[in-house]
């Protein structure tokens, strides 16, 4: 599998709201496409304004081109964590201070592992 797992960045927010879309099953409720999301309060509080201080995820980027770490381009997958409080809480809300998970992997590269190599990393960086 030539595939890079790296920190995502606020760049990478279209990008998130497409694995949100993915992790949302979004399209068995109806919606259209990530864009339709935004407009849903309990769905984008998981990506609007991805970069806080506090917002942690993994991006998986396909790296057949070569490029290893510096590789950005076509996303394969993302798992990332966000602390989300107060009025924010969302689906998986533990407490104040325990960021709840997303994570999707693009329908094609699904039955791969991809998931568990994002999650193990994700869990790498956070402990850090």
């Amino acid at each position: 599998m030539d595939v890079i797992l790296r920190r995502a960045a606020a760049d990478d927010e279209p990008f998130l709201w497409s694995m949100r879309f993915e992790a949302a099953r979004a399209a068995d409720d109806g919606y259209a496409g990530p864009d339709d999301l935004r407009a849903v309060p309990a769905l984008a509080r998981y990506v609007e304004g991805w970069g806080r201080p506090t917002d942690l995820g993994v991006v998986a980027v396909d790296d057949t081109a070569g490029g290893g770490a510096a590789a950005r381009g076509p996303g394969l997958g993302a798992a990332w964590v966000r602390l989300l409080r107060g009025h924010e809480a969302g689906y998986g809300f533990v407490d104040d201070e325990t960021p709840e998970l997303a994570i999707a992997v693009s329908p094609g590269r699904r039955a791969h592992g991809l998931g568990g190599l994002m999650l193990a990393e994700l869990l790498a960086a956070a402990r850090t």
